[in-house]
């Protein structure tokens, strides 16, 4: 049987609207001719080969039996039908937020978690019965500008700066949760705002385990001190 393996330059869609054009082709069928043998409209035939229509196990096993396709690629075929499927679920658990409103939005929390893996352009807002953890790159923090920054916010009471050695720094963007409900994942324009309870508990404890990876900024002692 094939490998379901995806290229990192193809998404699953894309693979499976090229093995369904391509075995179409092979079968010597037209778009028009094919929507009739498979009793499907030509626009929809045509869409599901240009990954612009989610597929069902069901269309992609009737188009492939129309082209006489051997059962391994149909199998095959039906696994990336059920990959685009997980997919689109998973993209749909995040709605966009504009960049302003996601940060009107973090202002209001009384717990923050940021992971900021490019660093921080402003020190965290503070407030009573507000805490912010902050956790940077070794390399990051090493920047001057970060320096000034970092250091102004570890002054600070209730807000926690972390140091993520460079070797432990994570796969992925950065990303902010809010009081454990939400996760924000920061693009360049916007946000990506998450707020399923599995998916944000995932990023509750992916970030609880940087923390321990983290080396403290400010020592609490020192900390105590530099507030006296």
């Amino acid at each position: 049987m094939p490998e379901t393996s995806v290229p990192p330059d193809k998404s699953p869609a894309t693979l499976l609207g090229d093995l369904l054009r391509q075995a179409r082709l092979k079968a010597c069928l037209s778009g028009a001719a094919a929507g009739r043998q498979a009793q499907m409209g030509q626009s929809k035939i045509s869409k599901l080969e240009r990954a612009r229509l989610a597929p069902t196990p069901y269309d992609v096993t009737r188009l492939l039996r129309v082209y006489g396709a051997e059962q391994d690629e149909i199998t095959h075929a039906v696994q990336l039908a059920r990959a685009v499927t997980e997919e689109t679920r998973r993209r749909s658990r995040f709605a966009r937020l504009d960049r302003r409103d996601a940060r009107l939005f973090e202002a209001e929390a009384t717990v923050l978690r940021v992971l900021a893996l490019t660093g921080v352009d402003a020190v965290p807002q503070t407030r009573a019965g507000r805490t912010v953890h902050l956790l940077v790159p070794e390399w990051v923090a090493g920047r001057e500008d970060q320096r000034v920054l970092l250091d102004q916010a570890a002054r600070l009471p209730d807000v926690h700066v972390g140091i993520l050695p460079n070797h432990r720094i994570p796969q992925g963007g950065s990303f902010r949760i809010v009081d454990e409900s939400v996760v924000m994942l920061e693009m360049l324009t916007d946000a990506l705002v998450l707020k399923d309870h599995l998916g944000v508990t995932v990023y509750l404890e992916r970030f609880a385990a940087l923390c321990r990876d983290a080396v403290d900024a400010m020592g609490e002692e020192t900390k105590a001190e530099r507030q006296e």
